[in-house]
């Protein structure tokens, strides 16, 4: 028995359809042609993936708003110790 390529996009409808539709997998696979383990797994896949994208995204964007912090905090200490040293010589001065 030789396998079938099948596109992604077909793979992604047939898994949205168990997920949406009323028929059971069982009914969508036979109905689209392909085995009900191989319909299983696009789904475990597709499911799987869809749990870990948010997941991926959050802790991207939260990165790098800790990184952009650190650098304004760095940045607002620098400025802070400029102005100490530029008050203590206004001081002296005077």
């Amino acid at each position: 028995m030789r396998k079938r390529k099948h596109s992604p996009e077909f793979r992604e409808r047939a898994v949205k359809q168990t997920l949406t539709g009323d028929e059971s997998i069982k009914d969508i696979a036979a109905g689209l042609g392909i085995s009900y383990w191989t319909l299983q797994d696009w789904r475990r896949e597709y499911l799987e993936s869809q749990k870990n994208e948010p997941e991926t995204r959050k802790k991207s964007s939260a990165e790098e708003e800790l990184k952009r912090l650190r650098a304004e905090v760095a940045s607002l200490r620098m400025d802070n110790t400029i102005l100490k040293k530029y008050a203590a010589m206004l001081s002296r001065d005077d």
